[in-house]
């Protein structure tokens, strides 16, 4: 946590740039860089929430990092608008006014959890008190572990976000119809995939307990289980989700947009997400299963592999 909540805001002075590589609109430049230089910032409250939270579901309790996902949200949502319209008093900051409201909120989950974590009401607990400080201490061998599990998941994560902004980049190209249509397919699409992803955070924490038990041998058939049983429930959501974008695709995308050659162009695209969907979940399951069995390596090759060797160029290509 500490190495990446100091590391993060080193970039905050190059994000103009960062986003002026990216677009060359001169109005959606500033507004982008001013948006990002808060969020990089905002790191130092960002990674700690990320890394409580998943110690915790690690532990088996997703109910606690539920809650202060919740609680994010709500701070989120009660000061986004106040400063982004300059409501109730507040000055009126604009695209800066939403980073600001995002970071805020991410605090106030990132500080429930650290609450949380020291009081010991949770599975897991920080310790903290009388007697506990021999207890913070350098680790070589455990922070070795936890480089060696988290260097592939870390890499993993930085291609794909380079890959989706290059897609962006290629989306962008075509105009802000068809980049508007984009946001809000794949805004649907996040929204469909959150209970399959809660089936894969689940076959993660299961197939680790089965690895770390070791009875009576790492994993075995509880790990196979657990992952077949995450994978038939996320199955049957993306596939009824799929349906569902197939059929009333014109009425979701108009949820989001009265403009009509937004929805015009967002309808096909949806479609086509509708049939792949229930694809997806093989990806989504077995990926996150792997990882619990302490594999961060194969799903980062195959991750690269298909998102530079397929993905991108058949999107150019397209």
């Amino acid at each position: 946590t500490g190495v990446q909540t100091c590391a993060l805001p080193i970039f905050a002075p190059w994000t103009h740039e960062a986003v002026a590589l990216l677009c060359g609109d001169a109005e959606v430049t500033r507004h982008g860089a001013q948006y990002l230089h808060i969020t990089v910032l905002g790191a130092i409250v960002l990674v700690p929430s990320a890394v409580f939270g998943g110690a915790l579901r690690g532990s088996g309790d997703t109910r606690t990092p539920m809650i202060a996902g919740l609680i994010t949200n709500l701070v989120n949502l009660l000061v986004s608008p106040s400063l982004v319209f300059g409501l109730w008093g507040f000055p009126a900051l604009g695209v800066a006014g939403a980073a600001w409201g995002a970071t805020l909120g991410r605090g106030a989950g990132a500080l429930l959890l650290l609450a949380i974590l020291l009081r010991g009401r949770a599975v897991l607990a920080l310790p903290f008190g009388y007697g506990s400080r021999s207890r913070w201490r350098l680790d070589i061998h455990e922070m070795t572990r936890v480089v060696r599990l988290s260097l592939p998941a870390a890499i993993e994560q930085g291609q794909s976000t380079m890959a989706t902004l290059l897609f962006g980049v290629l989306v962008l190209a075509q105009g802000t119809s068809i980049s508007a249509a984009q946001r809000v397919v794949f805004n649907l699409m996040g929204i469909s995939y959150l209970p399959a992803i809660g089936c894969a955070t689940a076959a993660t924490i299961l197939v680790g307990q089965a690895f770390g038990s070791g009875v009576p041998a790492p994993g075995g058939p509880a790990a196979i289980a657990a992952t077949k049983r995450a994978y038939a429930l996320s199955l049957a959501w993306l596939a009824a989700s799929g349906g569902m974008f197939l059929v009333f695709s014109p009425t979701l995308v108009a949820l989001y947009t009265g403009v009509p050659e937004v929805v015009d162009s967002g309808v096909p695209g949806l479609r086509v997400i509708g049939k792949y969907l229930p694809i997806s979940s093989l990806t989504i399951v077995f990926g996150s299963a792997l990882r619990g069995s302490g594999d961060t390596r194969f799903p980062m090759i195959a991750s690269a592999l298909v998102m530079w060797l397929v993905t991108l160029p058949l999107a150019w290509v397209a």
